[in-house]
């Protein structure tokens, strides 16, 4: 046998491990909601007392960005909604995604039921430095070259990083977001 025997066996390999796919992009998101009746309202001193489903009572200073606060009533339902999602893709070569933060507002227009909300998307394209499927831990460059670690915790996403290597890169996108309502007692 030459010293070479193996090459053809090494070039197989290599093109199979070439044809592999890249892991199918990873979604996940999760909505919380909490809502307290509405106990009293002050309009005038802009206060409110709210009474959780449990009867705990909290005293809240309604500041002057609420709009239509007048129109809040005893027995109304005061409701938040947290919105949390990550979304992870692997990077294509010539991609031109920047590290990006988008942030918005919203806020009940005149007229209408008080209510607001904001949200923020963060953007990032990291490069992988290692996987420890044992430990569920992956390690990446983030934007700025630092070193970062990551925990993963459920089991989609442990499954997800299971498929990188080191030298991939990944875009990253993270959205959270909170929005609250003031919803009135239904007859």
């Amino acid at each position: 046998m030459t010293r070479f025997a193996f090459l053809p066996a090494a070039a197989a390999v290599l093109l199979v491990g070439g044809c592999a796919t890249s892991p199918q992009p990873l979604s996940m998101e999760d909505t919380v909601e909490v809502s307290a009746a509405v106990a009293s309202v002050d309009a005038v001193a802009r206060t409110m007392t709210i009474r959780t489903d449990a009867g705990e009572e909290f005293a809240l200073d309604v500041g002057p960005e609420v709009r239509n606060l007048p129109q809040v009533q005893a027995g109304d339902r005061v409701v938040v909604r947290y919105r949390e999602a990550i979304g992870a893709t692997m990077r294509r070569e010539g991609d031109p995604t920047a590290p990006a933060v988008d942030l918005s507002t919203d806020r009940a227009a005149a007229g209408a039921r008080p209510g607001a909300s904001a949200t923020a998307t963060a953007t990032m394209p990291v490069r992988i430095i290692a996987v420890d499927p044992d430990k569920n831990v992956v390690t990446f460059y983030d934007p700025d070259q630092l070193v970062r670690k990551l925990q993963v915790r459920r089991p989609e996403a442990q499954a997800w990083i299971r498929q990188l290597k080191p030298g991939d890169e990944v875009v990253v996108t993270y959205t959270e977001s909170v929005a609250v309502a003031v919803e009135a007692v239904k007859p």
